[in-house]
């Protein structure tokens, strides 16, 4: 009979967690982002005359529910993330170091309750879903017809 790990080796990057069949994956993820598709998915945004990564990190962080309280909107907060996407894709390649950075913006710029922040590990499965959607988003912007008169 299989036994998934524990709990802590669920994180989606890891091998652990490829290791399980998506049927018996705790949060039913059935897409895994590697490198590759991050790197074609950045690089196809950023190419001359596309539409840029941030406008599909902005539909992310609306899927997952994150709302500005004050300062920063979502459309600024997608702008900082896209400056970790780009140090991913040509730099250090890591996704590990990808979520961990995206984990730490979203808790720098997340709610203050009482005075307290939760640790940093608290917001890695909102990091890793962020990728996740970015990676996955399908939804191309509208845009005007070309009409010859």
């Amino acid at each position: 009979m299989y036994r998934p790990p524990t709990f802590f080796a669920f994180r989606p990057f890891s091998r652990a967690y490829r290791s399980v069949p998506p049927s018996l994956r705790p949060d039913g993820l059935r897409m895994i982002v590697t490198y590759t598709r991050l790197r074609d998915r950045y690089v196809a945004d950023t190419r001359p005359g596309g539409t840029g990564a941030a406008p599909a990190l902005e539909r992310a962080l609306a899927q997952i529910g994150w709302r500005a309280v004050r300062e920063p909107t979502v459309e600024e907060l997608a702008s900082h993330l896209v400056l970790l996407l780009d140090a991913c894709v040509h730099e250090h390649r890591d996704l590990m170091a990808l979520t961990d950075g995206i984990a730490a913006v979203l808790r720098d710029t997340g709610p203050l309750l009482d005075g307290g922040l939760p640790p940093v590990e608290a917001y890695l499965p909102a990091a890793e879903e962020v990728v996740q959607r970015y990676v996955a988003d399908e939804a191309l912007p509208a845009s005007l017809p070309l009409t010859f008169l």
